[in-house]
């Protein structure tokens, strides 16, 4: 299922109707969202209306939500949230570290995060990518990162695995390169 207009109060209200509608026909597995900057919240109320949903695909991520709605409110809609379903997690465009641990504390359960458009890696990239294996705790259920960088070459793997080696971030991992995918895996 493809959803591309989340902006307006009124959308998120015909995108609940909608999607109620589809699934009294059928279960959806895969939801994408296609908006540049999805709103947290909207994620989470159709979360809650999918009970098959296993993988999301975002353009990017807001943590914006509607104005009489409370962060209060907000963390006790979340904590209700059956995140166990969610395994594969992929994100369009590069989002800061923070919200990166944000996905992985609102769902734990993902197993592979895919990072799209990455137009290159720099110095801060490289940090970045490395406070997120900092982050990941042998109870995380993460074990595959892939990072579409649209120069992947050769050199840049060997520094990412550097990086690994020198500060120790993964044991028993592998790395490799299809085409613009860096794919990291580890046990």
């Amino acid at each position: 299922m493809n959803i591309i207009d989340t902006h307006s109060t009124n959308s998120y209200q015909s995108i609940i109707k909608y999607i109620q509608r589809i699934l009294s026909i059928t279960q959806i597995y895969h939801l994408e969202i296609s908006q540049p900057k999805t709103v947290i919240f909207l994620i989470i109320q159709i979360i809650n209306l999918l009970p098959e949903i296993n993988s999301l695909k975002i353009h990017s991520l807001s943590y914006n939500h509607p104005k009489n709605l409370s962060n209060e409110q907000l963390d006790m809609i979340c904590s209700r949230l059956d995140t166990r379903k969610i395994i594969k997690f992929n994100v369009q465009k590069m989002i800061i570290t923070k919200q990166i641990f944000f996905l992985i504390k609102v769902f734990p359960y993902i197993v592979y995060l895919k990072v799209d458009r990455i137009r290159s890696l720099n110095i801060k990239s490289y940090l970045q990518i490395r406070d997120i294996f900092k982050e990941i705790k042998p109870d995380n259920h993460l074990r595959s990162l892939c990072l579409r960088i649209s120069a992947a070459d050769h050199q840049i793997i060997q520094t990412l695995q550097k990086m690994i080696d020198d500060q120790k971030l993964l044991i028993n991992y592998t790395i490799k390169r299809v085409i613009d995918n860096i794919y990291i895996q580890w046990k």
